[in-house]
């Protein structure tokens, strides 16, 4: 019987075999999620209510076979998926917004990722499937945290989106200027128009809906 439960337990997270090549990338989001929890035990207002990582299953008390990731096939032909490395949903003031994080090492130009990952991105926004990751949220919109390893990266990144499908969902910040006291209030993110602001505005109390 004990046997039996043990085996319950373990098939109803991922047991993939870790890959090698992937290992600075986990550790780096693993750093990301350290530093978010972090800042958001500093305060009270805002509340860390859920967190998915890539290949962990959202839906975890369904069937085994209604289960799903966050990675989200959109379309076959032409081919069209979205892959976030993670997701977590943020709440204030009865508000429960989505945020999804891009974890970026600078493996790809940003050229690159702005031609590869924005398509899936927008096309999650627009039918809104977030709501399917997250049915909490309160909110119609996202947004993408993009979690990159410099300043060059970060500005030359967000300048990339601007001509790219639903640009207004990222928010690009540079891993330095990520810390726990920064997380929330700070102008650490950058949107595509070059604009800096804090996740939350302080003065207004409210999570930034870009």
């Amino acid at each position: 019987m004990r046997l039996q439960w043990f085996w319950c337990t373990v098939t109803s997270v991922s047991t993939r075999q870790p890959r090698a090549d992937r290992l600075n990338h986990w550790i780096a989001m693993n750093k990301t999620r350290t530093v978010i929890e972090q800042g958001i035990a500093l305060q009270s207002e805002v509340k860390l209510d859920r967190w998915i990582n890539e290949w962990e299953t959202v839906n975890k008390t369904d069937h085994v076979k209604e289960q799903f990731y966050l990675q989200t096939k959109l379309n076959e032909q032409p081919p069209l998926s979205c892959s976030p490395d993670a997701g977590f949903v943020l709440s204030l003031l009865g508000h429960k917004k989505v945020f999804y994080l891009e974890q970026d090492l600078g493996t790809s130009s940003p050229k690159q990722i702005a031609a590869r990952k924005t398509k899936g991105y927008a096309e999650l926004a627009n039918r809104r499937l977030h709501r399917k990751h997250f049915p909490e949220t309160t909110l119609d919109v996202f947004s993408v945290l993009f979690v990159t390893t410099n300043a060059y990266r970060c500005k030359t990144t967000a300048e990339k989106l601007k001509t790219r499908p639903r640009p207004d969902l990222w928010l690009c910040i540079e891993q330095q200027e990520l810390t726990p006291e920064a997380f929330l209030h700070e102008p650490i993110t950058l949107n595509c128009q070059g604009e800096r602001a804090p996740l939350v505005k302080p003065l207004e109390t409210e999570i930034e809906t870009p």
